[in-house]
């Protein structure tokens, strides 16, 4: 009676290791200067010098090294984002960390990658989903540290800020860089005033409305009368809403920013 061979279990390389580092840092590299359409075998054996056979070894497809490049890459930002949660600045420290990780052609890699790779395309979602729940978070604190009510939506702030970061590196890339710096402006006007509430805020310091109320609002009565000591109260009222006025116009400008790489994205898709 003929016995079936017992399947044997095919021995791997140690992920984490020194070589299993190598690789995923040669193929990180890969995806940046080449595109997905380079990522093989070979091309990664001649990245790290390696054996073409010794890849397998550690990966079972070069779908698994793709999976795995990601994988590392993502858990190093959201680390980076858990550790803004204790952070003396969190808005700052996170539109820093926004800023660094949109690689526009990595993105780009990576993305095509997940519609034909499914496990890749799970990690992606996840990623995204578990960064922008932490960025929520912290703009949401921001929020409600100020004290009172607002429209704006932090889910919104969220996406427009990691869109923002894409359409800047990836325009910077290119050489363009008009309205850029009126854009980083509001964005650094926006983190600066969250930022300081919220550290007024945990030191124990009231937040109120910037307007002299009554000697309640004693701390923010200081703080409007050294931005608009010696002003009648009418100049005072006429200035607060040219402020104002500006602040709406920078905002229009950022949505004008995000439409125009919208359609310069329906534009290059439809070539």
């Amino acid at each position: 009676m003929n016995q079936k061979a017992s399947p044997t279990t095919r021995r791997m390389g140690p992920p984490g290791s020194v070589n299993w580092h190598a690789m995923l840092d040669g193929a990180e590299a890969i995806l940046r200067d080449e595109g997905y359409s380079g990522l093989t075998s070979r091309r990664v054996a001649e990245r790290t010098g390696f054996n073409q056979r010794l890849v397998y070894y550690y990966f079972k497809t070069m779908d698994v090294l793709a999976v795995e490049t990601f994988r590392r890459l993502a858990a190093r930002d959201l680390e980076r984002l858990r550790r803004t949660r204790t952070g003396a600045q969190p808005l700052q420290e996170i539109w820093e960390i926004t800023v660094e990780a949109t690689d526009p052609r990595l993105i780009s890699e990576f993305i095509a990658l997940a519609h034909r790779i499914e496990s890749l395309r799970e990690e992606v979602i996840g990623f995204i989903e578990e960064s922008r729940a932490i960025q929520v978070d912290a703009i949401t604190n921001v929020l409600a540290s100020r004290g009172r009510g607002t429209t704006l939506s932090p889910v919104a702030l969220a996406i427009v800020a990691t869109s923002v970061a894409l359409t800047l590196t990836r325009e910077a890339q290119l050489g363009l860089n008009s309205g850029h710096a009126e854009v980083m402006d509001l964005i650094r006007d926006f983190i600066a005033k969250g930022d300081m509430v919220a550290m007024e805020r945990e030191d124990g310091g009231e937040i109120a409305d910037e307007s002299p109320q009554d000697d309640h609002s004693r701390p923010s009565f200081s703080k409007w009368k050294s931005k608009y000591g010696g002003l009648e109260v009418p100049e005072a009222g006429r200035m607060k809403a040219l402020e104002d006025e500006n602040v709406r116009l920078k905002l229009l400008l950022a949505d004008a920013v995000l439409d125009n790489a919208e359609l310069k994205e329906i534009a290059r898709n439809n070539l």
